[in-house]
């Protein structure tokens, strides 16, 4: 994230699902399972090549694909990004993978992509210039995971029922900070005043973790927002991955719902929580979550991305997988989307992350997602230069 006093959902997404990339962006780590969406293709060796026109003739053509691209999240999220245009004008030059795009080029493109969503003109051509993602595996194809705000039952207080502590950052703690185990078995920060709440579900603090933000409902009724505050700085280890490669859940079933539905069956397994010794500590908010361009992230349109590929306030044209309520791949649909945000697992020009918004329905949504689909991203005036 940009600006990480503001919900930086530094793990955004259901990072335990995903491919979990090292830097460097290596490619092909993403799960290959019947129905994933991926397609083959010419190998691409660049991060972003120039699209043919066939692409924009094939944008024209509703009756042979439906392009909910003025859709109303897209309009929403054109708004607010352009107040990312303002800051964006002011750099000279913003490298995007291969390509060196002037910053006052990427502010057109907001404005441009902006004024086209609000123009409401049926069929006609996409006026700008794409240029396609290599994706994940050199071939185009790029992994799809989602993530959302939870909303979390607390209480003010430990009793019984509510057991497990929602920790601030531990400031003046000596380095290295302790491990998940030795903070949740091991009690390191108890009796130091850090608790925010208390929840009842240690699995259901885990998933709030990896989000990196939240909204708490206490028992006397009040809400409250809660940010990313930081981390114990020990590397993430995938609990989804775990469960896959042991066997426990086929890698074609892991979501939110097939994790939670394994862990409340399988309780003895909460164990496996320590074998990701990352931790997040939180911190009291006044708003709902902004993402890492400084700007409230909107449902089904703001992505998290690898700014070293797309800059915070980019604009992609996208083929989204398109989910049946199981989490089966009908097909995709093309939106337009936006680089809102970042995620300490979403490395690589091959990964998105899309915000799917706040609550249960939006986190089960989000966790069937982990499937491929196709990126261009969109600039409008002169090419750009290539590195």
């Amino acid at each position: 994230m940009n600006v990480r006093s503001c919900f930086p959902l530094l793990v955004a997404g259901l990072a335990f699902l995903s491919a979990g990339l090292p830097a460097g962006a290596q490619t092909g780590r993403g799960y290959d399972f019947a129905g994933d969406g991926k397609r083959a293709g010419t190998v691409q060796a660049e991060a972003w090549v120039a699209e043919s026109a066939v692409v924009r003739a094939t944008l024209s053509s509703p009756a042979d694909l439906v392009l909910p691209v003025r859709s109303a999240a897209a309009k929403q999220a054109a708004r607010a990004n352009l107040e990312v245009a303002d800051r964006l004008a002011a750099k000279k030059t913003v490298k995007v993978g291969n390509l060196e795009v002037g910053g006052a080029d990427l502010a057109r493109t907001a404005r441009a992509v902006a004024a086209w969503l609000a123009s409401g003109r049926p069929g006609g051509a996409f006026p700008f210039r794409l240029y396609r993602s290599q994706g994940e595996d050199g071939q185009g194809n790029v992994q799809f995971t989602g993530y959302f705000t939870p909303r979390l039952e607390v209480a003010a207080a430990p009793d019984a029922r509510f057991r497990f502590p929602l920790y601030r950052f531990p400031a003046g703690f000596p380095k290295p900070l302790p491990s998940r185990q030795e903070i949740d078995e091991g009690k390191a920060l108890a009796s130091r005043s850090l608790e925010i709440a208390w929840a009842d579900d240690l699995l259901e603090v885990y998933f709030l973790q990896v989000q990196g933000s939240g909204r708490l409902h206490f028992q006397d009724g009040r809400e409250k927002w809660i940010a990313f505050a930081g981390s114990n700085g020990i590397p993430y280890q995938s609990l989804g991955r775990m469960l896959v490669e042991r066997g426990s859940i086929p890698a074609d079933r892991i979501s939110l719902r097939a994790i939670r539905a394994w862990m409340h069956a399988h309780p003895e397994d909460l164990a496996l929580l320590n074998r990701n010794p990352s931790y997040v500590f939180f911190k009291e908010a006044k708003s709902a979550p902004v993402g890492a361009a400084g700007i409230p992230v909107i449902p089904g349109a703001s992505v998290a991305a690898d700014q070293r590929y797309i800059p915070p306030g980019a604009c992609l044209l996208a083929e989204v997988p398109l989910l049946d309520p199981t989490g089966a791949l009908l097909g995709h649909e093309w939106r337009l989307l936006f680089a809102h945000d970042t995620g300490g697992a979403i490395k690589g020009p091959g990964h998105l992350d899309l915000y799917f918004g706040l609550g249960p329905a939006a986190g089960e949504r989000a966790g069937d997602l982990h499937h491929y689909g196709r990126i261009w991203l969109v600039l409008a005036g002169k090419p750009p230069a290539r590195k």
